[in-house]
């Protein structure tokens, strides 16, 4: 049943009167993104390619609506909209939190067979997805006065942290933010979380790689890996990225556009 704005501001939550689309909703920062979203009092839909993670988080959280579809195509991000509307009627913020990982492939590692398709499929799914909802989206985000927020990665500020690939990816993914930040004030905000390693997610590899059946496990030697590596010696969950999330969706981030929220264990003391 819709609800009204002023309805939802009834009761405490940093984003309590606020409705949100989230893209990649269904696993890892995507996943804790939406439940910290509706603790916060948001009115959220939640988009993701995966039926079987959909259906899992239908089953986890009954009273947000999710919607299955490809967050590079058009008419699937137009139906999660239809959603939006029929819940409440706008939408304040869009989250994509869309991605893949190339699992650190260097130029040398890729084949000459392998390259553009690996470039298209990392560049469409981490980049495209983006820009696609972001276009689809702007009317409301316009109406509303809402806010952007696109998952950009420690990859794209500092060497190291991916392959080729992923990070020009991601590098792309500061460019989005600067320039829609740009193009779109003073209507919308545009922002990013740039995140270092995270434990639970799901991240899988790209297909034109041979890494498709690939996937980040949060395992006792990678929490003393990423431990290592960062000055605070933590290795962040997703729960705790979700947390930047919150801060940018909520009135707390109403003076920040085209900048990015970096919780990933103080990498960047270290370049």
């Amino acid at each position: 049943m819709q609800t009204s704005k002023a309805e939802r501001k009834t009761s405490a939550g940093q984003l309590m009167g606020l409705s949100a689309l989230v893209l990649g909703a269904a696993s890892g920062i995507g996943r804790a993104v939406t439940e910290a979203f509706v603790s916060e009092g948001a009115q959220v839909v939640a988009f993701d390619r995966s039926a079987e993670k959909s259906a899992k988080l239908s089953a986890t959280l009954p009273d947000i609506t999710v919607v299955e579809g490809d967050a590079c195509i058009r008419t699937d991000v137009e139906n999660a909209l239809v959603a939006c509307r029929a819940v409440a009627n706008d939408l304040d913020v869009l989250v994509n939190c869309v991605g893949i990982f190339d699992f650190y492939k260097g130029l040398g590692e890729v084949s000459a067979d392998q390259l553009s398709g690996g470039f298209d499929e990392i560049f469409r799914v981490n980049v495209l997805s983006g820009l696609v909802a972001t276009q689809a989206c702007l009317p409301m985000l316009r109406a509303a006065k809402g806010v952007v927020i696109l998952t950009a990665s420690s990859s794209g500020f500092y060497p190291g942290r991916g392959g080729v690939l992923y990070v020009a990816s991601k590098y792309a993914i500061r460019g989005c933010v600067v320039a829609l930040a740009n193009e779109l004030a003073p209507d919308v905000r545009v922002n990013g979380v740039a995140p270092g390693g995270v434990l639970d997610t799901d991240i899988r590899g790209p297909r034109q790689l041979g890494l498709e059946g690939m996937r980040m496990r949060g395992n006792e030697e990678r929490v003393r890996d990423l431990e290592g590596l960062t000055p605070l010696q933590i290795a962040m969950t997703a729960k705790e990225i979700a947390q930047s999330y919150v801060f940018l969706a909520s009135e707390a981030g109403r003076g920040m556009t085209g900048e990015f929220v970096h919780p990933d264990g103080g990498l960047g003391i270290r370049g």
